[in-house]
């Protein structure tokens, strides 16, 4: 008996380090997928900037290049991008790269009687294709949804991503079979295919602006289509959290702001609320802008600490960008749980810290710009902790404030920025408006030089057990 208890203790054990291992392996890959597709979205930026660069107007060729880089990006055997017409009813097909399947796969019939994909108008709301861009939401059509059409053409998974940019539909893209052995698609092909989806919009339009305009108004447009961007990645609301009051708000000082600002809910008692400064001007500060933005919130999927976040971060931006691109960020982790906050910075700004009865402290942890050094020579970044208490408030702000200048060349600077906020009661966006008020006074008629963001949390109806 003892010995068959031995024998059945040892398959307990043997399947569970069974279980263990397959449980490590699965996330190894994970994170080698995950890895891939980080320096795929890079590689696709980078090299899609250069043929916006290369165009010169000629949308046709552009389209085929960008359609090929996606392929390459989501590893697909054939990708067909559609644009709407003016009208906004029907779409036609832009471009297709490899074999894609003919009309017939898609909407039934006799493949004689159904014109070419290149030819064939797709009425949105009707067919495959249209009622996919009717809903706008992305499709994994998997091997047991394909149609009996689509079988027989040769699909065996297909992925379809709606081009939505300011929610007007502006076109579908469909991938046709993975160049892996099974030729199936997974759902991490799906998200990676949806964030490179608005870039095909983007570059159309800048294509079809470009061929109109002189060199000047080029720039303008560059410009303005890269403000757009940033709008539609800013937050519209300001985050409900525990006891906290919050208010954020951006002042650029041309068409386009290298600052930005972030929330991110960790989970159901932490939020990471991030402001951060990027530097450059115009598309290229756009595009390390939303670099940066997307690896931020993709390794915040897997958050363990705050110092490893920035370390990650940092690697990610060292490896994908030069060194002339980097960003300031200051991060503030708040956790409702323990009513307490994490703070963070890189290169940027202090926080400052206001007590109940107006005093003004800095906060200063330790760290250099991310992107800027290599974590191989030794980077570091410190942290620093606190519970939050009743009437604490918290400034977090870009150099645009502080540097602002007047006519006389006189900085507004920090101490008269701590002096002032102190004079400040109210809510944060009471206390967050008079300071830009006040900059704005002091500065007068003066040009501002350089992006202003500003956020404010402030504590209330704390209650400790």
């Amino acid at each position: 008996m003892e010995v068959f208890i031995y024998v059945l203790l040892g398959i307990i054990i043997c399947i569970l380090v069974v279980i263990h291992v397959l449980k490590i392996r699965e996330l190894q890959e994970a994170n080698r997928r995950y890895c891939e597709d980080r320096k795929a979205v890079a590689n696709f930026l980078n090299r899609f900037a250069h043929s916006v660069a290369m165009a010169g107007g000629n949308i046709d060729s552009t389209m085929v290049s960008l359609g090929r880089f996606i392929v390459s990006t989501i590893h697909a055997e054939s990708l067909c991008i559609f644009f709407t017409d003016e009208e906004g009813n029907t779409m036609e097909a832009v471009t297709s790269i490899g074999p894609f399947p003919s009309m017939s796969a898609f909407e039934g019939g006799e493949k004689e009687d159904v014109a070419s994909i290149r030819e064939r108008k797709v009425v949105i709301g009707d067919g495959f294709f249209g009622k996919i861009s009717k809903n706008m939401k992305p499709a994994l059509v998997g091997e047991y949804e394909l149609s009996e059409s689509q079988v027989e053409a040769g699909i065996k998974s297909l992925m379809v991503v709606p081009i939505v940019l300011f929610n007007e539909m502006q076109g579908v893209i469909c991938a046709v079979n993975s160049q892996g052995v099974s030729g199936r698609f997974e759902q991490d092909d799906l998200e990676l295919f949806a964030s490179l989806a608005v870039v095909a919009t983007l570059s159309k339009n800048m294509i079809e602006t470009y061929s109109q305009m002189a060199d000047q108004q080029r720039m303008q447009q560059e410009l303005e289509f890269a403000r757009q961007i940033q709008q539609t990645l800013t937050p519209e609301e300001m985050p409900n959290f525990a006891h906290l009051d919050i208010f954020a708000h951006n002042i650029p000082a041309k068409e386009v702001s290298g600052d930005f600002y972030d929330f991110i809910k960790i989970d159901e008692h932490r939020t990471l609320f991030v402001l951060a400064d990027a530097s450059g001007k115009g598309l290229p500060a756009c595009l390390i802008m939303i670099m940066t933005r997307s690896v931020l919130r993709a390794i915040c999927s897997r958050f363990t600490d705050m110092e490893s976040l920035l370390l990650e971060l940092n690697q990610y931006l060292v490896q994908d960008t030069d060194m002339a691109r980097f960003v300031t960020m200051v991060f503030c982790l708040a956790d409702s749980s323990n009513n307490t906050m994490e703070m963070a910075r890189a290169g940027h700004t202090e926080v400052l810290l206001k007590n109940e009865d107006g005093e003004v402290f800095e906060i200063v942890p330790e760290g250099p710009a991310i992107g800027l050094i290599p974590n191989d020579m030794g980077v570091s970044f410190d942290t620093f902790s606190m519970a939050i208490q009743d009437g604490f408030c918290f400034l977090f702000y870009t150099d645009g404030l502080t540097e602002a200048e007047n006519e006389d060349g006189a900085e507004y600077s920090l101490p008269r920025l701590k002096e002032t906020w102190c004079h400040h009661q109210g809510s944060s966006k009471d206390q967050a408006m008079g300071l830009l008020n006040d900059i704005q006074r002091f500065t007068g008629d003066y040009p501002q030089s350089d992006d202003q963001t500003i956020m404010i949390m402030s504590v209330s109806e704390l209650h400790r057990d």
